[in-house]
């Protein structure tokens, strides 16, 4: 990971001036209206402060870019509302299974429609996922206006590591945007023909110039309507990319927290924070980073749920967060990846929509992570060959009838998803 202490983002292009600490610089608010402050009381970690914060760009022909302050990277009310407003308008253009004709009783049992997201490899997927929900749907004012208070925000992080986009799940749902992948130092074509078709307001880079360096950085401003609207949360480690990204948040009345050596209970953990707008942390199996647990400090949730069992988050953990914070800590585990992610998946009331990708892998996920989040779906692990047992019991007790399965043919067969399409489950409104 990189060395960029906090959320950041680029300046416009001004001559370059000698840099002294953070007390030289004169703040600038956001062009983003909803782009909020961070109370002072906020800031309180040092990933998101303090002297020698190194320029956003190596030393190039251009004119570096400078760090923005962390506090004007924090979700304000009036997104978060206008964000649920789209999300009901889109669910009801949802493809759904067969629903019965108006005034009759519902069906007791229908198959869910299942689709397939895919492109050649992890990055075009995440832009076809992108495309077809984002542009075509969600970002797309045709279909009905936008709240005013709604900004289009994309979240962009490394397709070669999953660290850093296990938090920024939650934190692209919270903010309605969905997470593209790119290279470290290059951004990948099916990104740049997404990112073009989406015309966001603002980019959010996941994670420090080692995971996406400077020229993807620089690559990114052409897609925004200024310089100014490309930011960066990062840190010297996962832990400190986690605990910026939670900054995008702030308080919550719930946070969820995954491991961060490994990919899957973050994956639906993620996906579950999102639905709640709340953070996703993530932590060491046996003690929790200070930078995380002072995080969660500034979060404030009133209850913490730990994702995955003793072999990913040990007890002394869940010990050590419920004494610290002083709320109650609710483990939600099982007995394999796939079992635990069914298990996350009763946390929330249902939506009637499940988001499916392969378990062994977290490369698709990650952007299922952020757009489950963002729908209210259940984010379920498959195997590439088969169907888990836990997974398929998930989809019929919940009652998803509209399953979003990313990944092509070599990440999830076609015989899984015939498994799927076979289920019978209750639909929406049948009890």
């Amino acid at each position: 990971m990189g060395t960029y202490p906090g959320a950041r983002r680029g300046r416009r292009r001004v001559p370059a001036r000698p840099w002294s600490g953070p007390s030289d610089r004169v703040p600038r608010r956001p062009t983003i209206p909803s782009l909020h402050r961070i109370p002072a009381a906020l800031i309180s970690l040092a990933v998101l402060a303090g002297p020698g914060l190194a320029p956003a760009v190596a030393s190039t022909s251009e004119p570096p870019a400078t760090t923005a302050a962390a506090e004007e990277l924090v979700l304000g009310p009036e997104h978060v509302e206008a964000v649920r407003a789209r999300v009901e308008q889109v669910r009801a253009d949802r493809p759904v299974g067969p629903q019965p004709d108006a005034g009759l009783a519902p069906a007791a049992s229908t198959n869910p429609v299942v689709t397939r997201h895919a492109g050649t490899d992890r990055y075009a997927t995440a832009a076809a996922l992108a495309d077809t929900w984002y542009r075509d749907y969600f970002w797309d004012e045709t279909k009905s206006p936008f709240p005013k208070e709604f900004e289009k925000i994309a979240f962009v992080a490394n397709g070669a590591t999953f660290a850093d986009a296990l938090s920024g799940g939650a934190a692209a749902a919270s903010w309605g945007g969905p997470i593209l992948l790119t290279k470290t130092d290059r951004l990948p074509s099916a990104t740049k023909a997404s990112l073009a078709g989406l015309r966001p307001d603002a980019i959010v880079v996941l994670g420090g110039p080692d995971a996406v360096d400077a020229t993807v950085e620089r690559a990114l401003r052409a897609y925004v309507p200024t310089a100014d609207n490309v930011y960066r949360v990062g840190g010297s480690n996962r832990w400190e990319v986690s605990a910026g990204t939670a900054g995008l948040i702030g308080r919550a009345p719930v946070a969820f927290v995954a491991s961060g050596e490994n990919f899957p209970d973050g994956l639906s953990g993620g996906a579950a924070a999102g639905t709640v707008t709340s953070p996703l942390l993530i932590t060491k199996r046996d003690s929790v980073p200070s930078v995380v647990m002072s995080a969660l400090q500034e979060v404030r949730p009133q209850r913490v749920y730990v994702v995955g069992g003793t072999d990913a988050v040990s007890d002394t953990v869940v010990w050590r967060l419920s004494s610290t914070l002083r709320v109650p800590v609710t483990r939600v585990s099982g007995t394999d990846r796939f079992a635990v992610a069914a298990a996350v998946a009763a946390v929330h009331p249902t939506q009637h929509g499940a988001t499916v990708a392969n378990g062994q892998d977290w490369a698709d996920a990650l952007a299922g992570s952020a757009f489950a989040g963002l729908m209210g779906d259940k984010l379920l692990l498959l195997k590439s060959d088969s169907a888990p047992l836990a997974t398929q019991q998930a989809i019929v007790q919940h009652g998803l009838t509209s399953i979003d399965a990313l990944g092509g043919t070599a990440s999830v067969q076609e015989k899984v998803l015939t498994t799927l399409r076979r289920l019978k489950v209750d639909g929406p409104g049948a009890g």
